[in-house]
């Protein structure tokens, strides 16, 4: 480039001269330059034309757009940066928020009370002393809302000082004191329901329950006469979501369940899948929840196992009614819950099915059902589909043929037609469910291979099925 020639630098037309490459001192800041280069690299001053001109970086419009530019994307980044942040507060911050005190406590004067996150259970328990007879303390148990919190004293205070300081404020409030010795326990009256308080000398934990009935409830159906199809969006059918609890997931990780009768006894391990997790509302307790349910699955014809209630909330039960042997655990903690299920029926049939395809290359399937002239399968085909689409999950080698057959009712080209197309169907159940094409094939067969005589309706009907076959 020439020295006169004309360029355009950051948005403004000059006429810059070269620098000398070495020790080019400005006149500004009286700092070396070593670079060739038109610009002072210490104080940003312009070599332009013969002499050194100062030419400010908010004269160029160019430099304006690009810091505009960086401008706008950092305040993007920023209302990015708040908008993840609030949502991580609605999902995880709004769920363990404080709630409110008691309505009707009054905080003792010199005292600050503080609310307590997951500190309020809609229905749970509270185990208190009353005097009885003769001032005799007994024990009993409270049932109905909970509210835990902090109450500390504002200045420093004894821990028996503080505990008589708030004997006298629930005196003075119509609270009748049942025990203070070693612990405080008072009780009241309030619109035709008991409330209780209950704190200890070396925890600033109070506890108020307040005598009220279960609101939640839940019915449950019992399970079908044949295994259900169970969709990862859906709840198991036989154990439905009460108002509030969302379902979260489906694992399909295949998982011992642990059926241990008491907490001594001998393990058996079935397998268990799927697996359904959900978020719970932070006021339900892990009794509410093994309350909630376990009435409501002995009405739909379960026996309950095992039930129990500590850190968790744990049931464990059996139905075998109806044909059917299916286990059922379920665990609550804190907002969480997730429920198993071994299906021991469904898992047998599945395993004599495997039995008889090894044994004999092929199997008759009289669980697939279709209406009259129709190659769709009817809903109640349902469980029988699953048996083949757990078979072929659980032996990724094996390779079938789905055999359509008929009776031999109707002309042999509607047959044909007809027994293909009801094989196609099935192999597009389990390819739509997950299984690879390149492992299956459908044909149809007519009523070209009968097993049993056409003429008898008995015979018919084994005539009309649906064969795996080994390929």
């Amino acid at each position: 480039m020439d020295e006169n020639d004309n360029v355009t630098d950051l948005g403004v037309e000059r006429v810059r001269r070269r620098v000398p490459d070495l020790n080019v001192v400005c006149p500004r800041c009286g700092k070396s330059n070593f670079m060739r280069d038109t610009r002072c690299q210490h104080c940003g001053l312009w070599f332009l034309g013969e002499a050194f001109q100062f030419a400010p970086p908010e004269e160029s419009p160019g430099r304006r757009r690009r810091m505009l530019a960086l401008m706008a994307r950092a305040a993007v980044a920023v209302l990015v940066a708040f908008a993840i942040a609030a949502i991580v507060v609605l999902l995880t911050g709004a769920a363990a928020a404080p709630v409110p005190l008691p309505p009707n406590f009054t905080v003792p004067s010199g005292f600050v009370a503080t609310p307590q996150a997951h500190g309020y259970a809609d229905f749970d328990t509270l185990d208190v002393q009353q005097r009885g007879p003769g001032g005799k303390l007994q024990s009993k148990t409270i049932e109905g809302h909970i509210w835990r919190f902090e109450l500390k004293p504002s200045s420093p205070m004894k821990g028996d000082a503080a505990m008589k300081t708030i004997e006298q404020s629930l005196a003075a409030h119509g609270w009748t004191i049942e025990r203070n010795e070693g612990a405080l326990f008072a009780r009241r009256m309030v619109d035709g329901h008991e409330e209780w308080y209950r704190s200890y000398p070396n925890s600033s934990v109070s506890v108020v329950a307040e005598s009220a009935p279960m609101k939640r409830q839940v019915t449950l159906a019992p399970p079908a006469a044949e295994p259900e199809s169970v969709a990862d969006d859906r709840d198991f059918p036989f154990f439905t979501r009460f108002d509030g609890e969302t379902l979260k997931r489906t694992g399909h990780e295949t998982t011992n369940l642990e059926v241990r009768l008491t907490a001594s006894a001998p393990a058996t391990l079935l397998t268990a899948t799927p697996r359904k997790f959900y978020a719970m509302p932070p006021e339900v307790s892990n009794y509410e929840y093994v309350h909630l349910y376990k009435p409501s699955l002995e009405r739909a014809g379960w026996n309950i196992a095992r039930s129990a209630v500590g850190s968790d909330g744990v049931i464990l039960a059996h139905y075998a009614r109806n044909g059917r042997d299916v286990w059922l655990y379920t665990r609550s903690q804190g907002d969480q819950a997730d429920v198993e299920i071994a299906d021991v029926g469904a898992q047998a049939a599945a395993a004599r099915l495997d039995e008889q395809l090894t044994a004999a290359g092929h199997v008759a399937l009289y669980g697939i059902y279709f209406d009259t002239d129709s190659p769709t399968p009817k809903s109640e085909s349902e469980s029988t589909l699953l048996q083949v689409f757990k078979l072929l999950q659980s032996h990724p080698a094996l390779r079938l043929e789905i055999q359509g057959h008929t009776d031999n009712s109707g002309a042999a080209e509607h047959n044909a037609k007809l027994s293909s197309d009801r094989a196609a169907s099935v192999k597009q159940w389990l390819v739509s469910h997950g299984i690879a094409t390149a492992r299956l094939a459908s044909k149809g067969y007519g009523a070209t291979r009968p097993v049993a005589d056409n003429n008898s309706a008995e015979g018919k009907a084994k005539n009309r099925r649906v064969e795996l076959a080994k390929m």
